[in-house]
Parts: C-alpha cells; sequence; structure tokens
C-alpha cells in the first residue's frame, strides 16, 4: 500500500536549513481555466550540496514529475526549478464562479487547497509527484512558523480578469493582481479574491434596447407630424 508523504515545496527543503524561496503565479480565466506557473529558487540548498548536485537533484525530480503528472512541464536552469500546468474548469483546485449581472461580472476565487510537491512511497520507489495541502487546515501553522525560522519565503500571486475589489488577507492588490505570503496563511485561511469587469453584452443589449425604443418613437412622432391631405367636396 502506497504512503503518501505530503510537503510543501518549500516545506520540503527545510531538510537542506538554507534560503530558498518559491514563487506561485496563477493566472486565472474569465471562463474558469488557469495556469499556474511555480517557481523555485534552490540557492541555498548549494552551499550544502555544491550547485552540480543540486542541479542534478532538481532534474531527477523534473522528470518524475513529468512521467506522473499529465499536461504538467518542468525545467530545470541551474538551481532554479520552473513546473507549469494548465487547469480546466473540471481540473481545478480552485473554486471560481460569476456573481454578477446583466451589466457586471464579478467574479469570485476562492483558494483553499494549493499544489504542492510530495515525496510519494510505493515499494522500494520513493518518487516526486504533485499533491494538494489545505491552507485552513490547523497544523500548518507549525508548519509555516518552521519554515520561517530557516528562512523560507512563499509568495502567490494571483492575476485576476477585471479590477480587483477585495482580496481578503493578501499582502497588497493593485489593479488586476493581488499578492499572498502563503506562510502567513498556512494553518489559518484560505485566500479568496473579488473582482469586477463590466459585461459587454449586457450593454449592448441595452443599448439594441434603448435605440428600438428611440426608433419606435421617432416613427409614431413622424407619422403624427405628416399634414393630412384636403377633403374634396
Amino acid at each position: 500500500m502506497k504512503n503518501a508523504i505530503v510537503i510543501f515545496a518549500f516545506a520540503a527543503l527545510l531538510v537542506f536549513a538554507g534560503c530558498v524561496s518559491v514563487e506561485y503565479t496563477h493566472t486565472q480565466k474569465e471562463d474558469g481555466r488557469a495556469d499556474l506557473l511555480i517557481r523555485m529558487d534552490a540557492t541555498g540548498m548549494v552551499q550544502l550540496q555544491g550547485q552540480a548536485a543540486v542541479t542534478a537533484g532538481l532534474q531527477q525530480s523534473c522528470g518524475e514529475l513529468e512521467g506522473q503528472v499529465q499536461g504538467l512541464e518542468c525545467e530545470v536552469d541551474g538551481v532554479d526549478l520552473t513546473i507549469s500546468r494548465h487547469y480546466t474548469k473540471d481540473s481545478a483546485f480552485y473554486s471560481f464562479r460569476d456573481e454578477g449581472d446583466l451589466f457586471l461580472h464579478r467574479y469570485v476565487l476562492e483558494i483553499d487547497t494549493v499544489p504542492t510537491v510530495g515525496r510519494e512511497s510505493g515499494g522500494q520507489a520513493i518518487n516526486t509527484t504533485i499533491t494538494y495541502t489545505r491552507l485552513s487546515d490547523p497544523a500548518g501553522l507549525q508548519s509555516a512558523q518552521a519554515m520561517r525560522a530557516v528562512g523560507i519565503t512563499a509568495f502567490y500571486t494571483v492575476q485576476m480578469p477585471g479590477e480587483i475589489k477585495e482580496a481578503d488577507g493578501s499582502m497588497m492588490f493593485s489593479g488586476s493582481t493581488a499578492k499572498y505570503d502563503l506562510l502567513s496563511l498556512m494553518g489559518v485561511r484560505k485566500m479568496r479574491v473579488v473582482s469586477e469587469s463590466m459585461n459587454p453584452v449586457g450593454y449592448a443589449l441595452a443599448l439594441g434596447g434603448i435605440l428600438a425604443v428611440a426608433a419606435a418613437a421617432y416613427v409614431l412622432l413622424s407619422r403624427k407630424k405628416q399634414p393630412s391631405g384636403r377633403r374634396r367636396r
């Protein structure tokens, strides 16, 4: 029976006790699809293992990930690891909906489970794979404190359709972008982002209705203003 050990991509690096940074970039689409990019800077591991060993280890992990997770792409550049994956609405790890009306889109994105890199053991083999970890799990608070203690940082940037109006628990938000400190969220709360944009279809329908009413009114007024012909005696 397989024993899955779920570890954050940045938490897994605790064993190296080095300064490691992880950046998530989540680009949300209007139709519910999303692109996720995970960048990890493993510079802190070089001092303990050497750059050649670190690069070789990252390349091995990349090969395992691409072999196990469909649609995932992984690249290694020196001691930098980049993972990218496209999510459909059906395969999403997030919740996304439009609570708007005919004239205004109101997009709501909620993220409680975050894609993470883990080590899965089955028999004698131990492979790198992608799992999902819940931010609101109280057990994550202690892990976050330990990560901060060894200089690990992890940030999650969200790019939304429209202009962001709310970003609960974020470090900052401006325009269509919000940025979160994942370590401050672990064991505490999920991410929730709300953005708005005009619905051009609604305005087009409204404008079409106005023009139709104006045209009808013009026709009626034109008929009333036409002079009546002289009556014959």
